[in-house]
């Protein structure tokens, strides 16, 4: 064979090496998908718009099915915790907005979020403490990552291909994170581990508010340019259809009081989106709304929405003693005036000035990413202010008119 053939030979060998090897990159996820599924071992788990695929022996999110928009991601899987987010996960959910997930996910696999090219933003739990190779690779809408100081090690490639124009990364001062940031030239702003240990599912118990500690959380929240009004009292809207679903595009819930002076601004909160609106003014917070699977109904987090609806700063609102957290019961209750409402991870009920109400639809609160999640509506109305809910952009809207 002389010299050329043999060069011809090499190369076409070395193509059909790096196809392979290609073409196995590519095949990652889907080779995972398909074992756990042979195996047994594949749990399929409804999520807006389609289903995330769980291999429920090795508590991983391997896949996905249909055109994830909102995706949330259950603290576990038949009793099995979710610890890790696979290589390849999400890889081209071109649909992919948001992504919700419990604390327990301490594993983010190399390219996990390849080519996601709608995914917004993205807060790292806290378990991880390292973001491998093109995690976030052509995630070109991307405008914001929250990353703790547990963060050690980010690899240099991690946000290949994302525009540094448009991504901030939320960093801790002083953390290997900030580091990596300020050393690659992206636009940094500052956060602390606050957002992550100072959550609703912490372990530390708060002792019931007396009338005093009220009158002084009234106090505080009017100096904060805040307005405080008694709750009147809780309607249930009347659609068959949940809000998600409705044909209209704003909907109407409005208290029995319509001289409704809560708000200083209305309030607009997306789903999938950790931005919340009061008037003209854009709040960044560590939890995005979702919707539950089970009810079909959206979910706000408690903290913030009740914090913005009472004309607080939301950016605050781990610090606002408007909000008690018992760690023991599971149990969120927000003080207004000289009322309460509260509401319990699990329990369909809430209370307000302790009458229990059933919310509609068979919604329950719940505990995502040590945050409390409550329904949209519920909160609106019990607080007295009216609900609108914009269906074409899956926006909730509080509002005093």
């Amino acid at each position: 064979m002389d010299k050329r053939k043999t060069i011809g030979v090499l190369l076409i060998m070395s193509m059909l090496a790096l196809s392979i090897n290609i073409g196995y990159a590519e095949e990652t996820a889907v080779t995972a998908v398909a074992n756990a599924v042979t195996s047994g071992q594949a749990v399929e788990v409804p999520t807006d718009g389609g289903a995330l695929v769980i291999d429920k022996a090795a508590g991983t999110v391997i896949g996905f099915k249909g055109s994830v928009k909102n995706g949330h991601i259950p603290a576990a899987a038949e009793q099995t915790p979710i610890i890790a987010i696979g290589r390849e996960a999400f890889k081209n959910c071109l649909t992919l907005e948001s992504i919700t997930m419990p604390d327990s996910i301490t594993n983010i696999g190399e390219l996990a979020f390849d080519n996601c090219t709608k995914l917004r933003s993205f807060t790292v739990p806290k378990g991880v403490t390292a973001i491998g190779k093109g995690v976030f690779n052509k995630c070109t809408a991307l405008s914001s990552v929250t990353l703790s100081s547990h963060v050690v090690s980010i690899d240099e490639e991690a946000f290949s291909n994302c525009s540094k124009s448009k991504l901030t990364l939320r960093v801790v001062k002083g953390s290997a994170a900030e580091k990596f940031a300020l050393e690659k030239g992206y636009k940094v702003s500052y956060v602390t581990d606050d957002l992550w240990t100072t959550t609703d599912s912490t372990a530390t118990t708060l002792t019931t508010l007396s009338e005093s500690t009220t009158e002084t959380t009234t106090e505080k929240m009017a100096s904060r340019g805040g307005k405080i009004r008694r709750i009147r009292g809780y309607i249930p809207s009347s659609e068959e259809t949940t809000e998600e679903t409705t044909d209209d595009s704003y909907e109407e819930d409005k208290g029995e009081d319509d001289n409704n002076d809560i708000l200083t601004g209305d309030v607009r909160i997306t789903i999938g989106s950790s931005i919340i609106t009061i008037g003209d003014k854009e709040f960044i917070t560590d939890a995005a709304p979702y919707i539950q699977p089970a009810s079909n109904s959206t979910l706000v987090p408690l903290r913030f929405a009740a914090v913005a609806i009472s004309g607080g700063d939301p950016e605050k609102a781990v610090d606002s003693d408007m909000i008690e957290w018992d760690a023991v019961t599971k149990t969120a209750t927000i003080h207004t005036d000289n009322s309460t409402v509260s509401f319990t991870a699990g329990s369909a009920d809430m209370l307000i000035d302790s009458r229990p109400v059933t919310m509609d639809n068979g919604v329950k609160a719940e505990i995502t990413g040590g945050r409390m999640f409550i329904p949209f509506r519920a909160l609106g109305n019990a607080m007295g202010v009216n609900v609108y809910w914009d269906s074409e952009n899956k926006t909730a809207l509080y509002s005093s008119k």
